[in-house]
């Protein structure tokens, strides 16, 4: 109905598919049209609505990339020239196209011409909640993200993204603030600019070869019916410029029998990672082959790195055994006992200093 001159649609019902909105829409015309609308859904299937919309089954990523190099819809957000507005929208249920589910998701989107904001939203997900802003510039292709998550469930991320990583717990903080740009998700994620920071609490890996592994390189008395690894924290600071972080202390963690502070590279560019670090006893002497080849590397895919000794600190290692036969294992347990008493820093923490 007409308004004062303005278009008012009092009770909109649309349906695309199996994708289902209501709402109200108010459009004002004139030199810069402005459009002003209320708009909610019960569930929204990402994938199954681009297809129903005329979409085509978008293939999965290159095995070394981390997304697709598929043109983003940059055109969507050009469209929008000439225009202005808000619009408020609300979805109890929201599954993305990686499979994760995001629930009760609220979002304001304001735009004028060509650049979009969404700003604030709030979802619940993987158990936790999270809050943030984006913004969209068409003519340039450019992103900016601010996000934050509480109480995040790693189990749940891994499970909802199809991982079959027998994980459980680990309740994440996760803060963020990125800049990038693009024609594609993987462009952007090779160009981004800004700090991730992940704080993650208790975590049990369900691994009887990780757990043996732990073992080995902690304590060699200990009994090999190790299942898993227990960790009491899990944290990562990575300071990403152009699509990479690198930094002295870049990933901690800390488990009942180990601590390990690493060093290196994540790349989202490649993706790949690329970091060394020493693995020692979580407290008290160390009786494993960490006490003379404490380095090691994990290296390769992001979706799938390999862990490894650092061939690098073998003359080292060889060095110290030497020494430890010479002296029938007193100053192997020397070096344990200073390095124990010596570093007091939690791993967890050490990567924000």
């Amino acid at each position: 109905r007409d308004d004062a001159g303005r278009i008012a649609i009092t009770s909109l019902a649309a349906t695309l598919g199996k994708l289902k909105v209501t709402g109200i829409v108010n459009v004002t015309p004139g030199e810069r049209t402005r459009i002003d609308a209320k708009l909610a859904s019960d569930q929204i299937d990402w994938a199954q609505a681009f297809l129903d919309s005329g979409g085509t089954v978008i293939p999965a990523p290159p095995t070394d990339k981390l997304y697709s190099d598929r043109p983003m819809a940059w055109a969507l957000v050009n469209a929008l020239a000439g225009t202005e507005g808000v619009v408020d929208g609300e979805v109890k249920s929201l599954r993305l196209r990686n499979g994760m589910e995001l629930r009760g998701t609220r979002a304001r989107v304001q735009f004028r011409d060509d650049t979009m904001e969404v700003k604030p939203f709030s979802t619940q997900m993987l158990g936790g909640t999270a809050t943030g802003t984006m913004a969209f510039g068409g003519a340039k292709k450019t992103v900016r993200i601010q996000f934050e998550g509480r109480n995040l469930q790693l189990e749940r991320w891994l499970k909802e993204r199809g991982s079959k990583v027998p994980f459980t717990g680990g309740p994440m903080a996760v803060t963020a603030s990125l800049s990038g740009r693009g024609e594609s998700m993987q462009d952007v994620a090779s160009s981004i600019t800004g700090p991730i920071t992940v704080r993650m609490g208790r975590g049990t890996w369900h691994s009887q070869r990780a757990g043996e592994i732990e073992t080995l390189m902690t304590n060699v008395f200990a009994p090999r019916d190790a299942n898993d690894i227990e960790f009491a924290c899990l944290a990562a600071n990575l300071p990403f410029k152009d699509g990479r972080a690198t930094a002295r202390r870049i990933i901690g963690a800390r488990s009942q029998a180990s601590r390990l502070i690493s060093s290196g590279t994540v790349d989202f560019r490649e993706g790949q990672l690329d970091l060394r670090g020493k693995v020692a006893a979580a407290k008290g002497v160390t009786l494993g082959i960490s006490a003379i080849a404490n380095d090691i590397v994990i290296r390769g895919p992001l979706r799938k790195p390999q862990v490894a000794l650092d061939k690098a600190g073998t003359p080292a290692a060889i060095a110290r055994v030497g020494v430890a036969i010479a002296t029938a294992g007193a100053s192997l347990l020397g070096t344990a006992l200073v390095e124990a008493a010596s570093d007091k820093n939690d791993p967890c923490e050490v990567v924000f200093r």
